[in-house]
């Protein structure tokens, strides 16, 4: 099944998994967390099934939960319910398929950039700010292929982080022992 779950060329757009992948995350979903029946109350809007495609749609496409209910064909509080069920069940089925540095193949040539996520203005976090972008955020360092297939993102680190220092921190250069195999930086910042 877990050949299944990998993306390839046909995907949807909007969910990013192909109707296998798709069907095969619902399979995991529903195994491992079955939804009680409902005794009493309104019948539910969305099948199990339908509340996970939007929760999708939701994270991958940053819809607002007013657009995907009006896609849906159902109440806005339907999707919110939705997403907050699944968000956090999401993450755990598609845990194991999270790439490590570890997973990477050291003889491949890879293309590594740091980004900054975006985030709310926490006071009490102060090194979320990021002066070189002048906003708050979460520093990310990602990895692709030649061909600009996403293969390693690393975990966040505060904004305030320079890239040489966040690359150094995930481990990825120490998978990497010579130094002429070190990625290439697709732009200049860390060496």
């Amino acid at each position: 099944m877990a050949e299944n779950l990998k993306t390839g060329p046909h995907v949807y757009h909007t969910t990013g998994f192909s109707a296998a992948a798709m069907a095969a995350l619902c399979t995991i979903l529903i195994e491992t967390h079955p939804r009680p029946p409902q005794r009493t109350g309104r019948p539910r809007a969305l099948t199990t099934e339908q509340e996970i495609r939007p929760t999708l749609v939701y994270h991958r496409r940053n819809r607002t939960q007013a657009e995907l209910a009006e896609s849906f064909d159902v109440d806005q509080s339907s999707v919110s319910r939705a997403i907050c069920r699944w968000t956090p069940r999401l993450a755990e089925a598609l845990e194991d398929f999270i790439p490590t540095v570890d997973d990477l193949d050291s003889s491949r040539t890879l293309l590594v950039d740091g980004t900054l996520v975006p985030c709310w203005n926490w006071r009490d976090q102060s090194g979320l700010y990021s002066g070189k972008h002048h906003r708050t955020g979460l520093n990310l360092q990602v990895a692709c292929d030649l061909d600009g297939r996403l293969v390693w993102v690393s975990d966040p680190a505060p904004g305030s982080t320079h890239d040489a220092k966040a690359i150094r921190h995930t481990g990825l250069l120490d998978h990497f022992p010579d130094p002429r195999r070190w990625p290439t930086r697709a732009t200049p910042g860390w060496a």
